[in-house]
């Protein structure tokens, strides 16, 4: 079978003086390693804010919440989305307002969201916090959650054994 040599454009992507000084910086590092550009991440955010101007950006901390990266972000403005308690202590451990934060995490326990209000909601003006507060309250004893559970096979669904969102209730 005839195959053709593997190219890659690194021009497409990086200057290659740039590609080659990162090659030269790695060669003797152990493998794997993953070597990451500051100049290269503080450029691209660069276009994209001079592209979108009205636009905030948020950075996704779960990508990659290396120390440095989200420090140069958070000195270009940037504004965080954060999905655990981990990255909300890391970015206000950064000095990052929370005003600039999103908890963007879709399954939220009920003692992430009291952890966030008291950590980082609390602190902003207080027509956040009144908005924060005025949320109906849940029962102490009382906790949902919801999760995917298997139908019964006699009920019907679109194919066999197919997953449904189906709340589920306990009480402690």
């Amino acid at each position: 079978m005839y195959k053709e040599a593997y190219h890659f454009n690194v021009e497409r992507y990086i200057d290659p003086q740039r590609f080659e000084q990162i090659k030269r910086f790695a060669e003797n590092l152990p493998t794997p390693t993953l070597v990451m550009d500051l100049q290269l991440i503080e450029q691209k955010y660069t276009e994209l804010t001079d592209s979108f101007p009205q636009a905030k950006i948020y950075y996704a901390v779960k990508a990659n919440p290396m120390e440095q990266i989200l420090e140069l972000l958070h000195s270009r403005g940037a504004c965080f989305d954060i999905a655990s308690r981990y990255e909300l202590d890391l970015m206000l451990s950064l000095g990052v307002d929370p005003s600039r934060l999103s908890y963007g995490n879709t399954i939220k326990k009920r003692v992430d969201i009291e952890y966030f209000y008291q950590k980082a909601f609390a602190s902003l003006p207080p027509i956040a916090s009144m908005i924060c507060s005025a949320l109906p309250p849940q029962p102490r004893k009382q906790r949902f959650f919801s999760g995917f559970s298997r139908k019964a096979p006699e009920q019907t669904g679109p194919y066999p054994g197919s997953l449904v969102r189906t709340p589920i209730s306990s009480t402690i």
